[in-house]
Order: C-alpha cells, then sequence, then structure tokens
C-alpha cells in the first residue's frame, strides 16, 4: 500500500510517496550513525515506523510530503 501522491521519474530515479514496502531500507537507513546523523540521529524501529507513518499521513492529509527515492533500474529504495 503506497500514500495517494504523484510519482515523478528521471532517467535514473523514481520519487514516490511512501509506501509499506519502504520500512525496512529506512530502518537500515537510521540504524546507519553516518546516513542518519543529520536527519535525526539513530532511530529504533518503533521510531522509524512512526515518521514513516507520518510521511505517509501527511500525503493523505495535506497532499504534499517526503517522497521516498527507488533506483529505477533495480526498484532498489535508495532514500
Amino acid at each position: 500500500m503506497q500514500a495517494p501522491g504523484p510519482t515523478l521519474e528521471t532517467a535514473r530515479l523514481i520519487l514516490r510517496p511512501t509506501a509499506r514496502e519502504d520500512f525496512e531500507g529506512f530502518v537500515a537507513l537510521m540504524a546507519d550513525p553516518d546516513s542518519s546523523r543529520h536527519i535525526g540521529g539513530l532511530q529504533p524501529r518503533s521510531v522509524v515506523w512512526r515518521a514513516m507513518s507520518s510521511m505517509a499521513g501527511s500525503w493523505a492529509l495535506q497532499g504534499f510530503g517526503m517522497f521516498s527515492v527507488l533506483e529505477r533500474s533495480t526498484g532498489r529504495w535508495v532514500g
């Protein structure tokens, strides 16, 4: 399930609203000290779930929010 909102595509990337399947990638990102240091620092799974749910809720309630970024060639979540 994906939050409502636009999907943008470039030659290399797909940007789309948050989806349930993004969770493990987001958990890994927020568990890496270098990757997470400028976006809130290390976070446990429960806090990551809340943050991801807030992003999805922003799309549903306000019509805008943060995008998930996927590598177009592999479909891999990258941020």
